[in-house]
């Protein structure tokens, strides 16, 4: 489990990583928004729970994957030690 000096630095991280970040996908995806889901969860300590009703099924699927990958990051089962790690930049 991180602790909340970790999370609130990989907040300030995540903040910054959206100027550098490609702001789109080749599919038109928002990267920022999908960051932004990571920060929400983060921000608001939220669960897989908490997730799903935030985006539910039929809402935009990438931001909850995004949402839960923070939820698994603060819990320790997300692969990366960062998660600024595995966005594309400019």
């Amino acid at each position: 489990m991180r602790s909340q000096g970790e999370i609130d630095k990989q907040i300030v991280s995540l903040e910054a990583l959206k100027e550098k970040v490609i702001p789109a996908t080749a599919f038109g995806d928002d990267n920022i928004a999908a960051i932004d889901a990571q920060i929400q969860a983060l921000r608001e300590d939220f669960d897989e729970d908490d997730c799903y009703q935030e985006w539910p099924d039929d809402e935009d699927l990438r931001l909850r994957d995004n949402a839960l990958e923070a939820v698994a990051w603060v819990c320790g089962g997300s692969e990366h030690e960062d998660l600024c790690d595995d966005w594309p930049l400019k």
